[in-house]
This record gives structure tokens, C-alpha cells and sequence, in this order.
């Protein structure tokens, strides 16, 4: 019988081992960047919040898309913080909290009786 090899694991498999400099921007080198994958960013305690789902979920309605009947359905915005190779897909970290920030509310101006 063949001995089957172990499956190799990543050399970056901890967040640790990114550059963790000051925001970059989408045209900065991919060395540069802190990318990490959605398993990974679930380890981190900062994104504590963000379920594997709700992170597949925004990153498939990344880019703007054909809906039913042929109308363009505006993405969510989250695209210049994801790069895909192949199948894998990796997330800059610091544009995807400039996304998160970006999809905070506005205050709303509550009407009183006065205002009437």
C-alpha cells in the first residue's frame, strides 16, 4: 500500500505573519497588503462580529451582477477589498474596514411634537 503524504498546510496560516503597516490602497503591492482568507479573518478577534456567512454572502454580492430579467443589480461595494487567484479568495484587511465604515448609518433626525 502507498503511504498517502499529509496534506501541506499554508506558510502563512496565522494572521501574524502579514504586514501590519498603515492603510494601503488597492494599488499598493500585494506584499504589502494584510490579505488574509474568510477562515482566517474569522480567527481574529477584531471580526469577532462577522459570521463565515455573512462574509461569503457580502463578497457574492461584491461586484455588480445581471438579475432576473437582464437588470444590473448594483454590488455592495466590498470589491476593492477582495482578490481572488483561482478559486482561493484573500481580503484586505484594511479595505474591508473601510467598507464597514462606509455602511454605518447616518444619525436620523428624530421629529418631536414641536417640529410639527
Amino acid at each position: 500500500m502507498l503511504k498517502k503524504d499529509k496534506p501541506q498546510t499554508s506558510a502563512l496560516k496565522s494572521p501574524s505573519h502579514y504586514n501590519h503597516g498603515t492603510a494601503l490602497n488597492e494599488n499598493a503591492p500585494v506584499s504589502e497588503r494584510k490579505l488574509v482568507t474568510v477562515k482566517q479573518m474569522l480567527t481574529l478577534k477584531k471580526y469577532g462580529w462577522a459570521t463565515e456567512s455573512f462574509l461569503r454572502h457580502a463578497i457574492f454580492q461584491a461586484e455588480d451582477r445581471l438579475g432576473t430579467g437582464g437588470a444590473v443589480v448594483p454590488g455592495n461595494g466590498l470589491a476593492p477589498a477582495i482578490l481572488r487567484i483561482g478559486r482561493k479568495i484573500l481580503i484586505d484587511l484594511d479595505e474591508f474596514d473601510n467598507w464597514v465604515e462606509q455602511q454605518r448609518m447616518q444619525p436620523v433626525k428624530c421629529r418631536t411634537a414641536a417640529d410639527q
